[in-house]
């Protein structure tokens, strides 16, 4: 029969400690009750008195107990919370007045070894903590389990101190020895008595960090729950800083206590990228629990808005401003760079927005800079390049800027190297030349221009059938004596002088000799091209060389003729 009653004794104890599931979270049971009374409805008319054994070291840690208390105009005897040994020796117990306070008494062998006194303010809804988790004293704690209105009395009794149980301090009993809790008394209704192993709580979630994608604009609600020892608190922080605003609920359910937190974060932002950490706390010892949730947005990085134009005019006492806008997250890492600028003319913004996506404008203020090269960079990504030059760079003498390029001049204006505007002037110079004044230049070969050129722009390409040691277009003309060209010469400058060294009948510059046309010859270092050989007598004129020579002939015999008869007189005249 007692086996039996034994028995049924431990199948009621199993389920009296079976765990509480929740549909909604489920969280560890860290507490074990040792009573919990399932007819408790806050009345003080319901019988709580009870004897519970307990198993050889379960009664460690901290044990709390809920209670309700009377009003003071109810006059009742106190109800009394036993903490008994094997032998039903009592090391401890808690005596519970209907006026607000609370005795605690320590025993040795039956008999009283003192005690201390607790009051509390509020009448109804108070719990009790006893821990001896430490080597020397218990820990006694009172609290308010309304968690709007928590009042907390902590007192470490230290029953080994010298002006305390000094005739037994050697003898106290610890609370692990207790075997056996017992109540009577009709003042005080206990609702739970648990024990729980110590005081850090535990996180309802298998992990205690995430990482979570956000969407700007959206509502996020945060959510962290625990459970473990009363009193159980609640702490947000955003990247270190306090957070206010969460709202808290407590459950306890038999051995179960546990809290649930949930934070609301509104049309969320871009200030509220970053790590919310909840932290759950045991306001009576102290020992806490956090959970962190990185709450991360990324968007794509890109260019928004470009500068217009990739080049400007240079105005005395005025600056022009290239902008870029660049949208997207995380945007730290986007800079402007612009090779040869101070520093000081680069602006960025940072604080705004595009479509509602985080924007960053960037510019760079030229003023009088010739070429600037600005790189848009995220990190090693290149956004953007602009080749920034200014109106009439690399334009040369004759030339005028328009945008990024270099136009001529009008016929009859010119100008200086790097100008914008061209200015009228009067030439001098022949055909084929060009210059101001005296200083007049031939045009480049293969080109000519109209008289009184004044630029190297008026110089134009002209095609031309000439050949070489000629010059004209359709009509071909022959270079002066002394001087040659190249073919498709155009004009009389393209003949250039030469120094010939060929010998008679021949032509060419240098040892590059040729021999003159058929019919024609030339003497000795005159001859630099072809048409600079003369033109010999051809055959038609034969007749005529034949009769100058016979006449040439008869004049020189009659010649010496008479110097002989003239000599021959003169020889008689001499004689006679």
């Amino acid at each position: 029969m007692g086996v039996l009653f034994l028995l049924q004794l431990f199948i009621v104890f199993l389920l009296l400690n079976e765990p509480v599931v929740s549909s909604e979270i489920a969280c560890p049971e860290v507490c074990t009750a040792l009573h919990n009374d399932t007819d408790w409805s806050g009345s003080l008319y319901t019988d709580s008195s009870f004897d519970r054994p307990v198993n050889a070291g379960t009664v460690t840690g901290i044990i709390t107990a809920e209670f309700q208390t009377s009003y003071d105009s109810f006059i009742c005897a106190s109800n009394k919370l036993e903490f008994k040994k094997d032998d039903f020796n009592v090391p401890l117990a808690l005596s519970f007045w209907p006026k607000k306070r609370i005795e605690v008494y320590g025993y040795q062998s039956g008999e009283k070894l003192g005690s201390q006194k607790f009051d509390f303010t509020h009448k109804m809804g108070h719990y009790v903590q006893i821990s001896d988790r430490s080597s020397d004293h218990y820990s006694i704690k009172m609290g308010n389990t309304d968690p709007q209105s928590s009042e907390i009395i902590s007192t470490d009794y230290n029953y080994d101190s010298a002006s305390t149980w000094t005739e037994f301090k050697n003898n106290n009993i610890r609370l692990t020895d207790t075997r056996r809790i017992t109540n009577e008394g009709e003042c005080i209704v206990f609702k739970y008595i648990s024990v729980c192993p110590d005081a850090t709580p535990r996180l309802c979630d298998t992990e205690p960090s995430s990482s979570i994608p956000a969407e700007l604009g959206q509502t996020y609600t945060l959510t962290c729950s625990g459970s473990g020892a009363p009193f159980l608190s609640v702490k947000w922080s955003k990247d270190g800083s306090e957070v206010t605003g969460s709202q808290e609920s407590h459950v306890t359910n038999r051995a179960t206590h546990r809290i649930v937190s949930m934070l609301e974060i509104e049309d969320f932002a871009i200030g509220d990228v970053g790590n919310w950490t909840c932290t759950i706390v045991n306001e009576n010892f102290g020992n806490q629990v956090t959970k962190t949730m990185e709450y991360i947005y990324r968007k794509e990085v890109e260019v928004s808005s470009r500068p217009e134009n990739d080049f400007y005019l240079e105005t005395p006492g005025q600056k022009t401003k290239f902008e870029w806008k660049v949208t997207g997250w995380p945007l730290e890492n986007v800079a402007l760079n612009c090779e040869g600028v101070n520093t000081s003319k680069i602006a960025e913004n940072r604080s705004g927005y595009h479509d509602n996506i985080p924007s960053s404008q960037f510019s760079v203020t030229l003023e009088d800079e010739d070429q600037v090269i600005c790189a848009l960079q995220n990190g090693e990504e290149v956004l953007d390049t602009q080749n920034i030059t200014k109106v009439g760079y690399g334009c040369v003498e004759g030339e005028m800027g328009v945008n990024k390029t270099c136009i001529p001049c009008p016929t009859g204006e010119t100008s200086t190297a790097g100008s914008v505007l061209c200015s009228p002037v009067q030439g001098s110079c022949e055909v084929g030349m060009y210059g101001e004044g005296e200083g007049c230049k031939p045009c480049p070969w293969g080109t000519t221009s109209p008289s009184k050129a004044v630029k190297l722009q008026e110089c134009q390409v002209v095609e031309s059938v000439c050949e070489e040691g000629e010059y004209g277009t359709n009509v071909c003309h022959v270079c002066p004596p002394g001087t040659t060209s190249l073919p498709h010469s155009v004009k009389l400058q393209d003949c250039e002088e030469k120094v010939g060294q060929c010998d008679w009948g021949y032509f060419g510059v240098g040892a590059e000799c040729a021999p003159c046309p058929q019919g024609s010859s030339s003497k000795f270092g005159s001859a630099v091209k072809a048409q600079d050989c003369s033109v010999r007598a051809q055959r038609t004129d034969l007749p005529w060389i034949i009769g100058g020579t016979a006449g040439g002939v008869m004049f020189m015999v009659l010649l010496s003729i008479g110097i002989v008869c003239v000599a021959q007189k003169w020889c008689r005249s001499g004689q006679e």
